[in-house]
């Protein structure tokens, strides 16, 4: 079921058609349509309200089961060969089985199956070496279904499965009695059918017609089934007489089951066990007065399917609502794509336009700074070029270790040669340690520790006659000789100094 919407499990038979409805694994309701009375020359057709009904579901799913007389199983031997010439090697048999019947279905079986017994019953033969089994089986007569078949084409509804109760026995009896023998018997609003099934795999199958649902009644019905298919060798003489095959009966619907019997007796040296199979294991949601539907619908819902009549016509709709919801996904996963992109994108320009502002800002900042510096540096009374230059030493001066040795000796070296050069007096504090690392690191200094040194007073600030700048200059370029503090009056190098 899809998309929230009912499923449908449709039951034909001759004479009309049972519409169980369900949500999950929950049964919702169940509806019987029957054959309107043909005119004369006429087919007969559905009642006006199946039309109706199916028009107010056509989005739903729906699933078949058609119960019919007219439905043959084969199995024959094939060769090996390659796969395209094995395909079409049963095809060619399949057509000259069935003829132009339009549901058909076919199953390889497995290697170590038994083959068909020969006419001795022979025991334990197996399948010719270099030879393969494959399950043949038809609708030769598609005359039960076609009537509402043509009705729910025309609407074109959603078709996902299209099975019988034969079909559906092979996965029946797997549930309680794998690759086993016996007659698998159910109760259907058809009638009594009864499907043979040998080491696993359908045989025959039969649908009868019973006035009766007593036990009894099935009991006659059953021994008549099995002499038909004793007398034909259907049941290989070597699986009747060894007692391995077995009498399977769906209990529900059948009154008296108690009274059925431990074995039913064929011939003196064919007896086979009854064993009652209760309708609560195989379909644990029985369908409102039509007990033995249920069996079907479970397992047209819950198993695979040895093999079925679905073809690419039954799901020509189905297959298209497939790929128009494969469609409309794709389309939403490369809408959601396309949207998750634009807003990736849209986030992206949003942080390139928050950042190409950021980056405006900070732009607009740093020229207000130049132009403001470049105002300051036309204001001042030196060149560029100086200013460079004292830009320079200042860096080159921070680039390395700062001594008061090395500041005079820089001061001296820069001294211009100039007589009106003056020079009125050089002061000098020495800290300790700690304080030189933190005025190295540009901590301001401790004013308040007493490590003030000295003065040295210049007895002539003014008038220095140009004889004695030398001696200036050169006691700036040599600090070693005022290294001991000592107060002083003229010059270093004068006898009162």
């Amino acid at each position: 079921m899809l998309s929230g919407k009912l499923t449908h499990v449709l039951y034909i038979w001759h004479d009309g058609l049972i519409a169980v409805s369900s949500s999950g694994r929950q049964i919702t309701a169940s509806r019987r349509f029957s054959l309107a009375q043909p005119l004369a020359g006429d087919v007969a057709r559905p009642e006006p309200g199946f039309d109706d009904w199916v028009q107010a579901h056509r989005r739903d799913l729906f699933q078949i089961v058609v119960d019919s007389v007219d439905e043959l199983h084969v199995v024959e031997d094939i060769p090996k060969v390659s796969l395209r010439d094995r395909d079409a090697l049963i095809g060619k048999r399949m057509l000259q089985r069935f003829r132009d019947a339009r549901f058909t279905a076919y199953r390889l079986l497995a290697a170590n199956r038994r083959a068909n017994q020969p006419p001795d019953g022979a025991p334990e033969a197996r399948v010719a070496k270099g030879t393969r089994q494959v399950f043949m089986t038809a609708l030769v007569n598609d005359s039960t279904l076609n009537p509402w078949y043509e009705v729910l084409r025309r609407h074109r509804v959603r078709i996902r499965r299209l099975s019988s109760p034969a079909l559906l026995s092979q996965d029946l009896v797997q549930l309680f009695a794998r690759d086993q023998s016996g007659l698998l018997v159910s109760l259907n609003p058809a009638g009594l059918r009864q499907t043979l099934v040998i080491d696993g795999v359908i045989r025959f199958s039969r649908l009868a017609s019973i006035r009766d649902s007593g036990a009894q009644a099935v009991r006659d019905e059953m021994l008549r089934t099995l002499q038909y298919l004793s007398m034909s060798q259907r049941i290989p003489r070597a699986v009747a007489q060894a007692g391995t095959l077995k009498g399977w009966i769906v209990d529900a619907g059948i009154e008296g089951t108690d009274s059925l019997g431990a074995e039913l007796v064929v011939d003196p040296a064919f007896k086979v066990p009854l064993m009652r199979v209760p309708t609560q294991a195989l379909a644990p949601t029985p369908v409102a007065d039509w007990p033995g539907l249920g069996v079907w619908v479970t397992a047209l819902r819950s198993t695979n399917g040895f093999a079925d009549y679905t073809n690419a016509q039954v799901r020509q709709f189905d297959q298209l609502q497939i790929w128009k919801n494969r469609i409309w996904a794709g389309a939403g996963a490369v809408a959601a794509t396309g949207l998750a992109i634009m807003i990736g994108v849209s986030l992206l320009l949003q942080a390139h336009r928050v950042e190409s502002q950021t980056y405006a800002k900070l732009h607009e900042s740093y020229y207000v700074q130049i132009s403001e510096l470049e105002r300051q540096l036309q204001l001042l009374p030196v060149s560029a070029g100086e200013m460079r230059a004292v830009v320079e030493s200042a860096a080159q001066m921070r680039a390395r270790q700062i001594s008061a040795a090395n500041v005079l000796g820089l001061i001296g070296q820069a001294m211009p040669q100039d007589p009106a050069m003056q020079l009125r007096s050089v002061e000098w504090r020495r800290s300790d340690d700690q304080a030189n690392e933190s005025q190295l690191a540009g901590n301001a200094p401790d004013v308040t520790a007493p490590d003030t040194e000295g003065q040295v007073p210049m007895a002539a600030p003014m008038g220095v006659p140009p004889a004695r700048a030398s001696p200036c200059a050169s006691w700036v370029r040599s600090p070693a000789r005022w290294a001991r503090p000592r107060p002083m009056t003229g010059w270093p190098d004068s006898p009162s100094g």
